[in-house]
């Protein structure tokens, strides 16, 4: 399968995200012997541009993992801003050490409803963005071979292809909530619509149908209750 160009692509406030794009696209840019490019969306003024790839196009989309998920903030850009059109990808995240929990697995889901084909996936460690006590000085020279390791792995899946590729799909809830507020609300919609459904199970929902009261009669009513020329 032939590539035409690599691009990196990364939100990454405190450089560690845009280190481990740097070294997947870079290396896989060198197995495909093809150019690379950088794109750089951490700063507000990137958030209004969108960007399109396109078939030949190999997209490394990356991003840190916050609360066990893709930043809220910019969830909305990965959503809408960028249009695979047959695209392959990798999908990177990086976490502070602890668990990067279900970001890979929503930053695999957003690609593939935005027409790319993640065809790998992988979470790595960087320092911490709130404390550098949580691995510090990571992404460190392991670090950075293990992505080059998994650039190879990626590139070697790509250059072996005879036919159209799978898109991988790593553990993980891509639709998890992200915080307690998500949660809640989920929670309260639940209960509501499990109601609404019980009520309806019950034939109650059917008790607005009457001639005196009914939604259509305080549509009447509401006419007859205006002044009469």
């Amino acid at each position: 399968m032939q590539i035409d160009h690599v691009y990196a692509l990364y939100f990454s406030p405190t450089g560690n995200t845009a280190l481990a794009a740097r070294t997947v696209a870079h290396k896989l840019a060198e197995r495909f012997d093809a150019p690379c490019s950088e794109i750089d969306i951490t700063l507000p003024a990137a958030h209004a541009k969108p960007h399109t790839f396109g078939p030949g196009d190999f997209v490394v989309a990356a991003g840190p993992t916050y609360a066990g998920k893709l930043p809220n903030k910019m969830l909305p850009y990965y959503q809408e801003q960028l249009h695979g059109c047959g695209a392959l990808a990798a999908a990177v995240v990086t976490f502070g050490n602890r668990s990067f929990d279900n970001s890979l697995a929503e930053l695999c889901a957003v690609l593939q409803k935005n027409e790319f084909c993640p065809v790998g996936a992988g979470a790595f460690v960087g320092t911490h963005a709130f404390s550098d006590k949580l691995a510090p000085g990571r992404p460190g020279a392991e670090d950075l071979q293990a992505l080059r390791e998994f650039a190879d792995a990626v590139a070697a899946k790509v250059l072996a292809a005879e036919g159209p590729l799978t898109a991988v799909q790593p553990t993980g809830d891509a639709a998890a909530p992200a915080d307690d507020v998500d949660r809640v609300t989920i929670a309260a919609m639940r209960e509501r619509f499990g109601v609404e459904d019980e009520l309806h199970e019950a034939g109650e929902d059917l008790r607005a149908l009457n001639n005196i009261a009914s939604p259509i009669q305080t549509i009447r009513d509401t006419f007859d209750n205006h002044p009469m020329a």
